[in-house]
């Protein structure tokens, strides 16, 4: 057995029969050679060798040991003049074009560049033997009744085409080899590949082959090219060994379906070890994801250092590895500081060529496998690269995986924006390995175009004589390039760290490079000192003591007596006897007189603390509780005014107080001193753009601290201050047209506040005269920005991002002009304001990568004081002020430095052992076109803890069964809500967030009537029985789901094409995933939207809606007349 092993090896590796302790690995072992030493062994022995003996024997002694203790090979043999038929695979690549029909992303390029006395007639030649001897260069893939069909066709037209291009230079030809790769086919017209054969002078040429993935892989590139050659040799008149015919693509196809034993054990198998996974690798992105996978291809690349190389051959080596299982392992760490997930699913292709038949074939033999990673950061990177090398081995001994199969077991709907379980693939593959050898022409390869992107990312790693180079293929309709050559560089100083202490744990490594460029510890800007607020008041007051600063609820009011109210009160608060540092309760309304209420208590030293009127007595009796003031002013009673100077204390003296709830909901006191509100007060201005010709209006919760924003700014400005009545924050189409009539220039929103007004916009520019809106306090997406230009197209849009510990604001993001409308994904918070820095911290408190999920972090000089539990202080500050708040924020680096929020560290929960965060299933169901709104909470403790959510429809006919179907495919079965409640809006706190505890009071939703109504309509009843002989289903309600009846991909195509020749016209198969009820299906074919079970407070709710738009035009129309 040794001899025969020995023997066989030496013909795989091409090389001198090896000693008995030669290594697989150390003699340069991979995949790809195990699977042809398989190939070979079998046959040759007459064993059931196994990838897995390859790898478990080590040496050429171990593998001859293994083999001759493996049980006799049973009947392997392979049938020939099988009738053309489909893998799994191809018919997965087959729908996928129904899908996106015109995509290239199939598409395989080879070029070469040609030296030498080209014999173009004998090439032309060569390609037509290829042809004529690989039976899948001639198929083609028409359907009848939406079933694909195999057509082979005789040899005879050669798919080639000469172009001379004499001089053309090599941009140009760049161009041309594009426009070739890119070419779409014809998968039912044919053919399925062409050449193209470029002259550049008598000597030099350029052969360009592409090919559908269909009927081609990887393997078949050198077999292409060895089939090219011996052909190329018979046209020119040299001998050759005899051509034997391979086996044919169709002997392979029927060759699988005769292993039905171990394909379902191999299914089995991977069904228990993909269990619990989560199916969904969602990298960071740049823009929302398309409701429909685009393919579209781009690529980044980069190379490895040769001690790196080394570093990982060696460690691949102790490990009893691969250097594929070090890289891979590697990229798994990546993935992992990327997502933030422990346990990844990465796929990698498996040329699956285990029998030797099928070795000179071309053909599309390829299967993806899902491998599972799993990373744990107090382990050592030796560790997992040997957890890796055992996944790989146990990976490869179940090769007869179908994952279109494993996919529709799972049932459901299936997820039109993303691939199945796989949406990132590792790939280690030679784009420059194969050789062409054309006699008398010297043959170099030219780097393929990558026309497509098959899925989000694909990393390529190439071995080549210098060491690995790294292609990075993706999608650019999810990421810019930016990212991904920011993701390039990160892994290849991952790896270096990694490889470089194998043991240290692999949560202290940084996949940060040095020149980033992104923030870190660099000292903040000198600290500001300027004047204070009360000292700008009164200088602008002295200049303009008749400007009118103030008008709306409660009058108007002239700077002259704004410090006169100011006055009176810090009389009061002195009279009172309040010291400096005491507390001074302040109930504020809706008044002009707030600003100088305030104003007058920050002058005497002593802090407010202000008090929502609006809120409920109960709340405002625990905040007095918790502030414990010595006195309380109510604005509706203001003090009156006084005569004289308001005198101050000196601004390093003033301060005040505001009130969080934290995570506990009981109030808390957060004391600021007023240095951070003066400092933003003279940024702010610099910065956007605004002066005194501006207007403002009062919009923020009074106890909230952006109020100050709309409070002082106009004041130290100039500009005027707009004050509402309470009951317009209400009524958003009322407090429009007031917004309108009050010729606001600048409104300072939250994001709930923005959607509300946008909503209430009778038709587009409703505020032409707005010119800036600043939000913040919650997160804001780039859908609100296009629908905030709609309404006031000449407005800039400006994220602000802070906490009450933070005042004001400490990061700043102006969103650049674009299209957005309907985009859910994230706008930025930005970078820090002048004298402040936003970062994001990874696991052990560095500054992290481009793209890396970590704990978002202010360090600023410009903070509140108390509390302390969020505090610290930077590794070398720069003076007492440089401190750090930590939010409590999730975020990430962009390649730019700006950061994106991505939930809370707080707000991930557990269900059945299952990590959710509730902003991702919030973000999910937003992203459903049937969805405006929507809030998620959890509801139950531990074992029972369920979540809840809570949607405001954008139409009629929203279901919550769609809605919980549309969450299981995007985020699995654990992520699904309990319940789904229909609202006709989202209550809001008085600070203009999603009230959260008031969703807690809605009674759960118990469905409503119709789960099971027969087909009603003509077209109902005709999707109905086409579904039922599809699905071959006895009966289907109106309401029945087609996934969920049993439906999957292909049987989705044969619907559409039976319904399209019933209905005598197209009916795209998207249509069944985008509508995949009867009767949502019936109302899109008709022409119509469904009626749907709203109940009948979401439909009270809309028709209010209606009423209040009507008003509102009304309103506009006499405020414009």
């Amino acid at each position: 057995m040794l001899a025969a092993v020995t023997a066989t090896w030496a013909r795989v590796f091409e090389s001198a029969p090896p000693a008995p302790d030669t290594e697989f690995i150390g003699a340069g072992g991979h995949s790809l050679l195990a699977m042809r030493l398989v190939a070979a062994l079998r046959p040759g022995t007459g064993r059931e060798v196994s990838i897995e003996d390859v790898y478990r024997g080590g040496t050429v002694a171990g593998l001859a040991e293994r083999v001759a203790a493996a049980p006799p090979l049973t009947d392997d043999a392979v049938p020939t003049g099988s009738a053309p038929a489909l893998s799994a695979a191809q018919r997965q690549m087959w729908f996928v074009e129904q899908l996106t029909p015109g995509t290239a992303a199939h598409n395989i390029a080879l070029a070469e560049r040609l030296h030498g006395p080209l014999d173009v007639p004998a090439l032309r030649a060569a390609l037509e033997m290829l042809a004529d001897r690989q039976e899948a260069l001639r198929w083609r893939v028409p359907q009848t009744g939406g079933v694909p069909r195999v057509v082979v066709d005789p040899p005879g037209d050669l798919p080639f085409e000469y172009t001379d291009r004499t001089g053309l230079g090599g941009p140009e030809v760049e161009q041309l080899l594009d426009a070739t790769a890119r070419t779409p086919f014809d998968l039912a017209g044919g053919p399925l590949w062409r050449a193209r054969l470029i002259r550049l002078s008598p000597q030099e040429h350029i052969l360009a082959v592409t090919v559908h993935h269909i009927v081609f892989d990887g393997w078949s590139w050198g077999v292409l090219y060895r089939d090219l050659a011996r052909g190329y040799r018979r046209a020119t008149g040299a001998d050759g060994p005899a051509w034997e015919p391979p086996a044919g693509f169709a002997d392979y196809v029927a060759w699988l379906e005769g292993r039905t034993g171990a394909a379902d054990r191999d299914r089995a198998w991977w069904t228990e070890h993909l269990a619990g996974a989560p199916l969904v690798l969602d990298l960071p992105r740049d823009r929302s994801r398309p409701p429909v996978q685009t393919f579209r291809g781009a690529d980044a690349q980069a190379r490895l250092r040769p001690e790196t190389v080394a570093r990982i051959r060696a460690l691949a080596a102790e490990a009893g590895a691969t250097p594929f299982a070090v890289l891979l392992a590697a990229f798994g760490q990546q993935l992992r500081r990327l997502t933030g997930q422990r346990d990844l699913i990465v796929g990698t292709p498996l040329a699956d060529r285990r029998h030797a038949a099928f070795e000179p074939t071309i053909g599309c033999f390829v299967q993806v496998m899902p491998l599972r990673l799993t990373v744990r950061d107090d382990d050592g990177f030796a560790s997992h690269v040997q957890r890796c090398r055992d996944e790989i081995s146990a990976a490869l001994a179940h090769p007869d995986l179908a994952l279109d199969r494993l996919v529709q077991a799972g049932g459901g709907a299936r997820d039109l924006s993303r691939n199945p379980v796989v949406q990132v693939l590792f790939n280690m593959y030679g784009f420059t390995g194969h050789r062409l050898e054309l006699s008398g022409v010297d043959a170099r390869p030219i780097t393929p175009v990558l026309p497509g992107s098959l899925f989000d990312l694909t990393l390529y790693v190439d071995e080549d004589a210098t060491g690995y180079a790294l292609r990075a293929a993706y999608n650019p309709d999810l990421y810019d390039a930016a990212r991904i050559e920011a993701l390039l560089a990160g892994y290849v100083h991952l790896l270096e760290r990694l490889c470089a202490d194998p043991d240290r744990p692999v949560g202290a490594a940084t996949s940060r490079p040095p020149d980033s460029g992104l923030p870190g510890w660099e000292p903040l800007p000198a600290p500001w000192h300027g004047p204070g607020l009360v000292e700008r008041i009164r200088e602008r007051a002295e200049a303009r003591p008749d400007t009118v600063v103030a008008e709306g609820a409660g009058g108007r009011l002239t700077y002259r007596e704004l410090l006169a109210h100011a006055a009176g009160t810090a009389g009061v608060v002195r009279d009172a006897g309040v010291t400096a540092g005491q507390t001074v309760a302040v109930l504020a309304a809706r008044d002009v007189r707030l600003p100088a209420v305030l104003l007058g208590v920050l002058a005497t030293g002593a802090r407010w603390l202000v008090l929502d009127a609006a809120l409920p007595p109960a709340a405002r009796e625990r905040q007095l509780r918790a502030a414990a003031p010595r006195l309380l002013i109510d604005v509706a009673d203001a003090p009156a005014g006084a005569d004289g100077e308001l005198y101050a204390v000196p601004a390093g003296g003033r301060g005040y107080l505001s009130l969080t709830s934290g995570t506990t909901g009981e109030p808390t006191l957060v004391a600021a001193p007023e240095r951070p509100l003066a400092h933003f007060l003279d940024w702010y201005p610099a910065t956007s753009g605004i002066g005194a010709d501006d207007r403002f209006a009062l919009l923020a919760g009074l106890g909230h601290d952006p109020a100050l924003r709309d409070v002082f700014t106009p004041l130290v400005l100039g500009a005027r201050l707009c004050v509402p009545e309470q009951e317009l924050l209400r009524d958003p189409a009322r407090l429009l047209a007031w917004l309108a009539e009050q010729r606001v220039t600048v409104a300072h929103l939250t994001p709930q506040l923005a959607r509300l007004l946008a909503d209430a916009a009778p038709a587009a520019a409703a505020l032409p005269r707005l010119r800036l809106v600043v939000v913040g306090g919650d997160q804001l997406r780039y859908g609100d920005v296009a629908a905030l230009r709609r309404l006031a197209p000449a407005t800039r849009v400006a994220n602000m991002y802070g906490a009450t510990e933070t005042p004001q604001g400490q990061a700043w993001y102006e969103v650049p002009p674009g299209p957005g409308a309907g985009d859910q994904h994230p706008v930025p918070v930005g970078q820090g304001i002048d004298g402040a820095r936003l970062l994001v911290l990874d696991r052990n408190g560095a500054p992290a990568a481009v793209g890396e999920l970590g704990d978002v972090v202010i360090r600023s000089r410009y903070l509140a004081a108390e509390p302390a539990d969020r505090f610290g202080t930077p590794p070398d500050p720069d003076g007492a002020d440089d401190r750090l708040y930590r939010t409590g924020d999730l975020g990430r680096f962009r390649p730019d430095g700006t950061v994106v929020l991505a939930g809370r560290s707080d707000d991930q929960v557990k269900i059945r052992g299952f990590r959710v965060e509730l902003g991702e299933v919030e973000s999910v169901l937003t992203a459903h076109p049937g969805v405006a709104r929507a809030a998620v909470i959890t509801a139950g403790d531990g074992a029972e803890r369920t979540l809840r959510a809570f949607v405001v429809p954008a139409r009629t006919g929203v279901r919550t069964g769609e809605l919980l179907a549309h969450v299981r495919a995007h985020l699995g079965d654990h992520a699904a809500p309990a319940d789904v409640a229909l609202l006709p809006q989202l209550p809001l706190t008085t600070n203009g967030k999603v009230d959260r505890a008031a969703l807690a009071a809605v009674a759960p939703h118990r469905g409503g009537p119709g789960a099971t109504e027969d087909p009603a309509t003509a077209t109902e009843r005709l999707i109905a029985g086409i579904w039922r002989t599809v699905l071959v289903r006895p009966t289907l309600a109106a309401t029945d789901n087609f996934f969920e009846a049993g439906g999957h991909s292909m049987a989705a195509v044969a619907a559409a094409a039976q319904l399209g020749r019933a209905l005598g016209r197209e009916v795209p198969v998207i249509d069944l995933f985008r509508c995949p009820t009867v009767r949502a299906l019936a109302a899109h074919l008709d022409g119509g939207s469904e009626e749907g079970q709203l109940d009948r407070g979401v439909k009270r709710g809309m028709e209010r809606r209606r009423r209040a738009r009507r008003t509102a035009r009304a309103d506009l129309r006499g405020a414009t007349s």
